[in-house]
């Protein structure tokens, strides 16, 4: 048993290590196959992807389920329906019952994806039945390490304004991802200097991930990391988490994320709001605080032309107020579909195939809306929101048992930042935001009966 529970923990390490790296596998070879399994009486709209693919995690999770199989016996279905796992299990039978009822019931692509998506069912149980508060800490500097390399990744793509040759990881083309900058201004520098650029879009950074906004989250994530490590580490590691922190925050900047840093902001209000019960152990607040300040405001100087032009951060401009009053009506166009369909939905991940009836004359709405919770519900019906919702609310129920030890603090922190981004954005549900979102869920839950398993926590 031992030697199991070893083998499961290195593949969640191994699934947490490839996260930021998730390169489509086999979409190539199934192309063909994608295209011939499209039923022949479904209309789908352009913008709708019918590529088959696979990512390195999916495999590491399946072969993680039948490893948990094996070791369970028949006892593995108990693996299942315990604790908030039962509200998972249940919001992903709806699920995929919803798409039995949906217009694509025929489509089997369908299923497919739901079999990717429900595969964090087993991410989250795994954790849950493994882990201990050991592993916390190795999760925060896993987190901080590929940060540093992510962060020195997007630096790059920022002033080069190209590809720097990491395909091979993930890395994306970013020409979807630019806004105007006049002058092409690209650091106060320029602006102080009038060393005027061409052209005068600038693209956002990525990493090697597929989208800045989900590039965004994990440096939230990564960052909440640096702070937990940089209070419960010795001063030896002060002066490397400073310098991280400073690299970190840059580059979060230059990813031009508003939820991201909007997260960060409420998560760290939150987290030293909690640290203040340690005063008496003399935990580092002012200098980490201080510290923070100042990495801020390099970045809010150094990148202030940008920052300006893109708005949302030092102004309320243009380009803000239309991507706002679009993602509005992306939320209307939702709650349309749960009017229409209030108990199972439209079908898991139908919203695009079925949100052109809901469009506004004379607009074509590509995307899905932007909001986890309003996605849930529009998709799976209010049963699926229900259990969503339930499955929260057990979580965060388990862990304010145990806000006085520095790993409930740190995750409790970073949930609440990552269920606001939740109501920002839907990636949650994609392969790299589902391992972050239901992964740090998990964590948290395990924390939490780790704590009450030595008692440690008050009844």
């Amino acid at each position: 048993m031992i030697l199991g529970k070893m083998k499961t923990r290195t593949i969640l390490f191994l699934i947490f290590f490839f996260l930021p790296f998730q390169k489509p596998l086999l979409h190539k070879t199934l192309k063909s196959f994608s295209h011939a399994i499209i039923p022949t009486n479904l209309v789908l709209p352009s913008y709708f992807s019918t590529k088959i693919s696979f990512f390195l995690t999916d495999l590491l999770l399946l072969f993680l389920l039948v490893h948990i199989i094996y070791l369970k016996g028949g006892q593995w279905w108990e693996f299942f329906w315990s604790g908030p796992s039962k509200y998972l299990t249940l919001l992903f039978i709806i699920a995929f019952f919803s798409i039995g009822a949906s217009s694509t019931s025929h489509y089997f692509s369908m299923y497919a994806r739901f079999m990717q998506i429900a595969l964090v069912m087993v991410l989250f149980y795994s954790i849950r039945t493994t882990f201990d508060s050991k592993f916390i800490t190795s999760f925060a500097w896993l987190l901080f390490a590929l940060s540093l390399f992510e962060s020195v990744v997007a630096l790059l793509q920022y002033f080069t304004q190209s590809r720097i040759g990491l395909s091979f990881l993930g890395e994306s083309s970013r020409h979807l991802f630019t806004f105007h900058i006049p002058n092409g201004y690209r650091t106060i520098f320029d602006y102080l200097f009038h060393m005027q650029r061409t052209p005068d879009l600038l693209m956002r950074s990525t990493g090697t991930f597929p989208h800045p906004n989900i590039f965004g989250g994990f440096q939230f994530c990564a960052m909440m990391a640096t702070c937990h490590l940089y209070f419960i580490h010795s001063i030896k590691y002060k002066n490397l988490l400073r310098f991280g922190l400073f690299l970190q925050m840059l580059a979060l900047t230059v990813i031009f994320s508003r939820a991201a840093f909007i997260a960060l902001f409420l998560s760290l209000s939150l987290y030293f709001l909690f640290q203040f019960r340690h005063a008496e152990k003399r935990l580092p607040i002012k200098q980490f605080a201080l510290t923070l300040l100042a990495a801020t405001a390099l970045s809010f100087t150094l990148f202030y032309p940008p920052l300006a032009a893109r708005g949302g951060f030092l102004n309320y401009n243009s380009l803000v107020k239309g991507a706002d009053t679009e993602r509005l009506v992306y939320q209307k166009i939702a709650c349309e579909m749960i009017k229409e369909r209030p108990l199972l939905g439209v079908g898991l991940n139908n919203f695009q195939i079925e949100s052109h009836r809901f469009f506004p004359e004379g607009r074509i709405l590509p995307s899905a809306v932007h909001n986890i919770y309003l996605l849930f519900a529009a998709e799976t019906g209010l049963l699926g929101l229900t259990c969503f919702l339930l499955f929260l609310f057990s979580v965060l129920k388990s862990s304010l048992r145990c806000l006085h030890a520095q790993e409930g603090i740190f995750l409790f922190s970073l949930f609440m930042g990552l269920l606001f981004i939740g109501a920002c954005d839907f990636y949650f549900i994609r392969p790299h935001g589902r391992i972050l979102f239901f992964g740090i869920a998990a964590l948290l839950y395990t924390q939490s009966r780790v704590k009450v398993n030595e008692s440690t926590c008050p009844a």
